[in-house]
């Protein structure tokens, strides 16, 4: 049985992420869900007790990116994958992204068809790194623990995974073929953040000058 770690922030903006605890929940590929609650209202979004889930509650938004490397360094197994809490797909592909994958192709993301696609019958592909525009790459990503680098507490909300991509040493690949549900963006395409995501673009841009 393959032992997978699942990272999730969230500030409850989607529907979307009651269905998808719940399948995790289910799924006997996942070993435990370390839900990352950055707006601190748990119970009032989610009156249930969790079987397999790790909430951790910072008392204030830490956003994305500073969220996903918390809960990598928190997980408890190699096999480690960071999901957007908008998405919803068949988690039978868990099973497909075993130790034995996750060591031959590295960081896996997803591929921009999966979206549109009603296809699920999934292919992996490495892809050549000079290629950093595959939208969506960053919605769900699977990897080992060791091919994790830190993403910079500077960049809060977007670019994380373009930094993962640019500074990975292990191969970077996307999962085709496979269909994953989502409204795209549900919280971070809210204004409030503009100011924020212009920040981010800076300050990623200036580590690669």
């Amino acid at each position: 049985m393959n032992r997978l770690s699942i990272v999730i922030p969230t500030l409850w903006k989607s529907k979307r992420i009651h269905k998808l605890l719940d399948d995790l929940i289910k799924c006997s590929d996942v070993d435990e869900i370390i839900l990352i609650d950055n707006s601190n209202e748990y119970y009032k979004h989610y009156d249930k007790i969790l079987h397999k889930v790790n909430l951790i509650q910072p008392g204030q938004n830490i956003f994305v990116n500073p969220a996903w490397n918390l809960g990598v360094k928190l997980s408890k197994n190699y096999s480690v994958a960071l999901l957007n809490d908008d998405i919803n797909f068949n988690t039978s592909i868990l099973k497909f992204l075993n130790p034995y994958r996750l060591d031959r192709y590295g960081i896996i993301g997803m591929d921009t068809s999966n979206y549109t696609t009603d296809n699920e019958a999934p292919i992996i592909c490495k892809e050549d790194k000079r290629n950093i525009q595959r939208f969506g790459w960053g919605c769900f990503i699977a990897f080992d623990k060791k091919n994790w680098v830190d993403i910079p507490d500077n960049i809060k909300i977007w670019c994380g995974d373009d930094f993962l991509r640019i500074v990975c040493k292990c191969p970077i690949s996307y999962l085709t073929n496979f269909k994953i549900e989502t409204d795209m963006s549900t919280t971070s395409d809210d204004t409030i953040w503009n100011s924020r995501k212009s920040e981010d673009i800076k300050n990623f841009r200036s580590l690669f000058q």
